[in-house]
């Protein structure tokens, strides 16, 4: 999302897949990154500049945060361009079959 400032607030606790938690661990392993909690509204992989540590693992909810208009930032809710269910999205240019969002 070109509008995001990086702010963090919305890196909350997310459900994750048994799949995607495979694939986070995966990475943490490879990277050496660890779960550094801060508070329980915050989540544990950003580092002290808000950036996240695990964004190329990052779960589909954080990848789609933001930028669906059914999960809107708060602080940037034009930025939400694609909608579900992702056929729509497709259609639209904006996420591939598989869930995969384009230009983000």
């Amino acid at each position: 999302m070109p509008e995001c400032d990086g702010c963090g607030k919305c890196c909350g606790p997310v459900g994750v897949t048994h799949e995607e938690q495979a694939a986070i661990g995966d990475y943490c392993k490879a990277k050496q990154v660890k779960w550094e909690p801060r508070d329980p509204l915050t989540c544990g992989f950003l580092d002290k500049k808000n950036r996240c540590r695990i964004y190329i693992a990052r779960p589909f909810l954080c990848r789609v945060y933001g930028a669906v208009k059914e999960l809107p930032c708060p602080y940037y809710p034009e930025a939400a361009r694609a909608s579900f269910p992702p056929p729509a999205a497709y259609e639209q240019g904006l996420m591939t079959l598989d869930g995969v969002l384009l230009g983000g």
